[in-house]
């Protein structure tokens, strides 16, 4: 495996610009007008205008730096504690330690192979029976009683996702700041979290910047379950008679149809009205976010609970 240069970084920038590439990621280096190298360290990119969430860009998965001259795009060559020797999408992964790894201390096993298990029975018994050594995502049902079992350590860290009840601010009655502060005010974030998340997770507080990030803004007033303060902007909004409509599934997130059915008794005792509509897993994605004006979603930020506003 070669050591990362200058060179790889512009010419997997290159790629991405190219007139005919196809990448999802060619918006972000459109405003790219040179790249060049200054020595072994150093690489100057020129922007047509300035650009704050440039060194993002640059961090993004699309964004991965490449030794320069690569054509086969399936080897998964890269600088990282481990080495693709074979990889099957969907179904199993396997990696060796990379003898040369940059970093001390880091890449402790000789291989790691990863299989994709998509049932969570399965996965569950899988870890029981010893069939597996480690497992993700475990089911949150179950994860208070993998506590109990010998054998078994649940390691939990602070996630990069959040979940969210995203409304369309383009569209009527989400375009009015008071229907949006009304709804805030409408969800009791705390019984979300213990009974939907069994406590794993943390409260949100209307922003998708959680504290893995480094611009979190931890002092700012938490936004707290208050009817009301929900009456009071539901009120001045003008639409006490109206009844809201929020689409939910399991496809968004394990638990939402559970999370909108909470958040409608809670905004029940503030005299707001929401209707929930249970839509199927097979084309949520595609025919319900971001068409309807509200629904439900996870992203891949910190475990959050919390209307987001989308625009």
């Amino acid at each position: 495996m070669d050591l990362l240069e200058t060179e790889d970084v512009v010419f997997s920038l290159n790629r991405h610009r190219n007139q005919d590439s196809k990448s999802v990621a060619k918006a972000y280096f459109s405003s790219v007008t040179d790249l060049k190298t200054e020595g072994k360290y150093r690489i100057i990119v020129d922007l047509e205008k300035g650009n704050a969430d440039f060194p993002y860009f640059m961090s993004d998965s699309h964004a991965a730096i490449i030794p320069a001259g690569t054509t086969n795009f399936d080897d998964g060559i890269g600088t990282g504690g481990y080495i693709l020797e074979n990889f099957n999408a969907g179904v199993r992964s396997l990696v060796k330690r990379n003898p040369n790894y940059w970093k001390e201390g880091r890449a402790h096993f000789d291989e790691i192979e990863i299989l994709s298990v998509a049932d969570n029975t399965a996965r569950t018994n899988a870890l029981q029976t010893k069939t597996i050594d480690a497992m993700n995502r475990c089911d949150l049902k179950t994860a208070d009683l993998f506590k109990r079992q010998p054998g078994i350590n649940v390691i939990r860290t602070t996630g990069s996702k959040h979940y969210t009840f995203p409304m369309r601010t383009d569209l009527a009655p989400f375009n009015n700041n008071d229907v949006r502060l009304a709804l805030k005010y409408a969800i009791n974030r705390e019984e979300l979290l213990k009974i939907v998340l069994r406590g794993y997770g943390s409260i949100g507080n209307d922003t998708p910047i959680g504290p893995t990030y480094q611009y979190f803004a931890k002092d700012i007033p938490q936004r707290s379950y208050d009817p009301d303060k929900a009456k009071f902007h539901f009120k001045k909004a003008g639409l006490s008679n109206h009844t809201f409509t929020i689409h939910a599934s399991e496809a968004a997130f394990s638990g939402g149809e559970e999370a909108a059915l909470l958040y409608s008794e809670h905004a029940r005792q503030a005299g707001i009205n929401i209707k929930i509509i249970r839509s199927p897993k097979d084309g949520y994605w595609k025919s319900i976010w971001m068409k309807k004006p509200w629904s439900i979603e996870i992203f891949l930020k910190c475990i959050f609970l919390i209307p987001r506003m989308c625009l």
